[in-house]
């Protein structure tokens, strides 16, 4: 049950850490747009933005989360456990 409660914390960090990289890349583009908006207001842009969430970076970054949520939840049960 250690090692189950241990993957399910370990998800919940790679998962809110993989929302959180979301969202501050999508603030930065908004916030870049509000810049060009408020230079030339009457010009229309049209914007694509490529999520790179597959990228070799953010999957090192991820599995680092996840073993790091993983190994913080595994020591508190075990710890828990022996006491």
């Amino acid at each position: 049950m250690i090692y189950v409660k241990s993957i399910l914390v370990g998800s919940v960090t790679a998962v809110l850490a993989w929302a959180a990289y979301i969202c501050i890349s999508y603030y930065d583009v908004q916030e870049s747009l509000r810049m060009l908006a408020a230079q030339s207001p009457t010009d229309t842009f049209l914007v694509y933005v490529q999520w790179q969430l597959f990228s070799l970076q953010s999957l090192i970054v991820t599995t680092a989360l996840f073993l790091c949520g993983a190994y913080w939840m595994f020591r508190r049960l075990r710890l828990h456990r022996a006491s």
